[in-house]
């Protein structure tokens, strides 16, 4: 692999663990690198949000093949500024923006809550402690990232929807709660 690349690779594995957690970014104006041939997903709240796109590796030729019609792109340079226009449809939506420059395609899912399906999940971290106390996310949606709590002399065994007993919680869970909630983290002592 040349230099270049690897320095490149280095740097958006930097960024993805530092800003851009995989399939669960949840926040408005980030820089988002799209890879030859990837999907990327965005998530978004209802009202209106503007991010950037940088398709890695693209020529100045990089064109706008399809996008949603509520979904805006202007080209800035080399990179597109992609906003999303207020959801007050009454329902969650989701849509594909592709971009293409020759033959590589650059794919960006979005996917956008309606005010009525957000909601604040709480983390109760049950006797340890836990830096991220909630999340804002939305009903229909995937739990994503969720953070990993301590407690001295016990080894963590996941979020569940109980205090005791319960369902687990995973990163890949759908919420299907349409309302505020708590997880609470369950431990097995060492």
């Amino acid at each position: 692999m040349k230099k270049k690349h690897v320095l490149s690779f280095i740097l958006a594995v930097l960024l993805m663990l530092s800003i851009i957690p995989a399939n669960d970014v949840r926040a408005a104006g980030l820089i988002i690198p799209l890879e030859d041939g990837s999907s990327y997903t965005q998530y978004c709240f209802h009202s209106r949000q503007t991010m950037t796109v940088s398709c890695r590796y693209a020529t100045t030729n990089v064109t706008v093949q399809g996008k949603p019609s509520w979904v805006t792109c202007v080209r800035d340079t080399t990179t597109f500024k992609v906003t999303v226009s207020q959801n007050s449809t009454g329902a969650n939506r989701y849509g594909d923006v592709v971009f293409r420059d020759g033959t590589k395609v650059y794919r960006l899912r979005i996917y956008q809550s309606d005010a009525s399906k957000e909601l604040t999940v709480t983390f109760n971290a049950n006797g340890g402690t836990v830096t991220k106390r909630t999340i804002n996310t939305a009903a229909g949606w995937k739990y994503g990232s969720l953070p990993i709590p301590t407690r001295k002399g016990y080894d963590f065994l996941g979020w569940y929807t109980e205090c005791s007993g319960g369902i687990k919680i995973t990163a890949n869970t759908t919420i299907t709660k349409n309302y505020n909630h708590v997880l609470y983290a369950h431990w097995r002592k060492k």
